[in-house]
């Protein structure tokens, strides 16, 4: 099956061009404060499907786009940080994110723990193919690669 990830609220651009194959360890972007964020930080979120324009969250909760939790969950971990641990600043499904803004976050926003080592990675064994890479007003720098897991 194919998902799309999102990496949101990236630092610039990333140097990656629509087609690029990405492969473990490959470098995508750093972290920053782009688009509707409220610090810096990535926003990280999975959906089943081809998916090369933005959705919101709006979109996951209702299932215009389907949520892939299980698929998200093997991108949280250190390699996706280059090894450096981090650490989750909003769950997926965060209650407190949903009784504050009134939106699901179906997503994760994550930190490195030491403040200095915001470079992401790719951390899956399954290549992947970039098929976004533009500013969204709301997700700021955005990348999105597609997968088949």
């Amino acid at each position: 099956m194919t998902y799309t990830v999102r990496f949101a609220h990236l630092q610039k651009k990333p140097h990656l061009a629509i087609g690029d194959r990405i492969l473990r360890g490959d470098y995508l972007a750093t972290c920053g404060n782009t688009g509707a964020s409220m610090g810096r930080h990535l926003h990280i979120d999975c959906v089943e499907g081809l998916r090369p324009s933005v959705w919101t969250l709006a979109n996951s909760e209702h299932g215009v786009v389907k949520s892939s939790p299980r698929q998200l969950n093997y991108f949280i971990d250190k390699e996706l940080f280059g090894g450096n641990d981090f650490a989750v600043t909003t769950p997926y499904g965060d209650y407190a994110y949903q009784n504050q803004l009134k939106k699901v976050h179906l997503a994760y926003d994550l930190i490195p723990v030491d403040g200095i080592s915001w470079e992401l990675y790719w951390n899956r064994s399954a290549q992947g193919t970039v098929i976004y890479n533009e500013h969204h007003v709301n997700y700021g720098n955005c990348l999105m690669i597609s997968f088949e897991a």
